[in-house]
């Protein structure tokens, strides 16, 4: 987007990050060939180059971490009709990014309930979150972005 539109902003962005004692314990476990040490590095690297990238692009931009680790996945306008989920539950032993993946939309006046169940749990992340930075248990990957006021966009980040 920035590429194409160099002036595009957007209201909000919440990227949420798994813990350094998740990448530790659960997540390095997908990624044998590499220390749980330089996944750490990658993540705070990662944070640092999103902040630069997104700084003044964004008006509220936040670094979340929390502590379950489920689901990697991307919300746009998950919060009113015409809303889009897409959700990869993350599979035993398996990279991120070759899990299955499932979608849901919001087209008619009420969401399914397979719809309001992702809503929700990404409300209860929203609550729940912790500050980037504070490992006191925190542990999943997750972007949620909005442009514009039109949509949010949740992304993994491990």
């Amino acid at each position: 987007v920035i590429e194409k539109e160099p002036k595009h902003t957007w209201d909000k962005v919440y990227i949420f990050f798994p813990s350094d004692n998740c990448i530790k314990y659960s997540l390095a476990r997908n990624y044998p060939d590499q220390p749980y040490e330089n996944l750490i590095e990658q993540k705070h690297k990662s944070q640092k180059s999103l902040q630069e990238v997104l700084g003044r692009k964004v008006h509220d931009l936040r670094f979340l971490q929390y502590s379950n680790l489920m689901h990697c996945g991307s919300y746009w306008d998950w919060d009113q009709p015409g809303g889009f989920i897409h959700v990869s539950p993350l599979t035993w032993g398996q990279s991120a990014k070759t899990c299955p993946a499932m979608n849901y939309y919001w087209n008619s006046k009420v969401p399914s309930n397979e719809y309001r169940v992702y809503r929700e749990g990404l409300e209860y992340l929203l609550e729940n979150a912790k500050p980037f930075g504070n490992d006191d248990g925190v542990e999943l990957g997750v972007k949620v972005s909005s442009s514009d006021s039109d949509g949010v966009v949740q992304e993994c980040s491990c």
